[in-house]
């Protein structure tokens, strides 16, 4: 039987120091913490350069994914709807099937074999939280995902839309995709060379991660994984971001996908067995994955 325990990224904390006018006024106090110290990384081996610190990674009961886990264990199928902006999208990549969502779905195909898996990507280039809001009936609940996999801030951020404002359209997006009984991880934005020391950029990265806690929702730690690949030298600006500086590659796009697997379904998981006498159905449309619980 597969197991029920998930591995999800720390809720996030606020970075000691750093004081954002715009941050206090998402009507969630920011949680001051430091992040673990002596925690070790990941065994790397040569090959592995996707290697995480420990530290970024926690063992998470199901109360988190509760849908996600019920479609494994139960229905043995999953659909996961991927929605944010050019990160989702893919810019950066060299084709479609090297897009995180894309990679994710092979991986997860890889871990569950006796299960459906599907990964949707509905990401758009340069996307605001707002965009998000405007398409999210037409474009992620109306597909009944198990996961949503909302990654936010980064442009919010680089266009300086207004904290509070950027707030109250999260909380609404985290409320609807909950109304819906879908369950929600948020990715937050990446880790950027070029936005070090600038306070807003950093302010929503800890933005994000303060939704999470307050929520109760996983939180992609992207900005402090990626920052750990060039600290420890297992990528360097160059092969990490595109010439752009500022979309990710082929390689960084592969290890979040490699990363967000682990946070979904450890790589240690039995594989998913078929009920007994039935065969596994596959994925033909929306309904094909639709939950029978009631909405949260």
């Amino acid at each position: 039987m597969v197991r029920r325990a998930f591995f999800a990224f720390l809720p996030g904390v606020a970075r000691p120091g750093v004081a954002s006018p715009g941050v206090a006024s998402l009507g969630v106090a920011i949680i001051s913490a430091s992040l673990l110290t002596g925690a070790g990384t990941a065994p790397a081996q040569a090959a592995d350069i996707c290697a995480a610190p420990a530290a970024l990674v926690s063992a998470a009961s199901m109360r988190q994914l509760p849908r996600t886990s019920a479609a494994l264990t139960q229905k043995h199928n999953l659909r996961i709807v991927a929605v944010g902006s050019s990160s989702t999208e893919g810019t950066g990549a060299s084709n479609p099937s090297k897009t995180y969502p894309a990679q994710l779905d092979t991986i997860l195909e890889q871990r569950l074999p006796g299960a459906a898996v599907e990964v949707i990507n509905k990401g758009v280039g340069g996307e605001t939280a707002a965009g998000t809001l405007a398409r999210l009936d037409r474009d992620v609940l109306s597909l009944h995902p198990d996961l949503v996999i909302w990654q936010l801030g980064t442009n919010d951020a680089l266009r300086n839309v207004d904290a509070k404002t950027f707030g109250t359209q999260a909380v609404e997006g985290i409320r609807r995709i909950r109304d819906a009984g879908a369950d929600l991880m948020l990715l937050e934005p990446q880790f950027l060379p070029k936005q070090v020391g600038n306070a807003t950029y950093s302010a929503y990265v800890d933005a994000v991660r303060t939704l999470g806690a307050a929520h109760g929702l996983a939180v992609f730690r992207r900005s402090d994984v990626m920052k750990s690949w060039l600290e420890s030298k297992q990528f360097t600006p160059a092969t990490m971001l595109s010439a752009d500086q500022l979309h990710m590659t082929d390689a960084s796009y592969h290890c979040l996908a490699q990363l967000m697997a682990d946070a979904l379904v450890p790589a240690t998981m039995p594989a998913v067995q078929p009920p007994a006498n039935q065969a596994i159905k596959l994925l033909s449309g929306p309904n094909a994955v639709r939950s029978m619980e009631k909405p949260r």
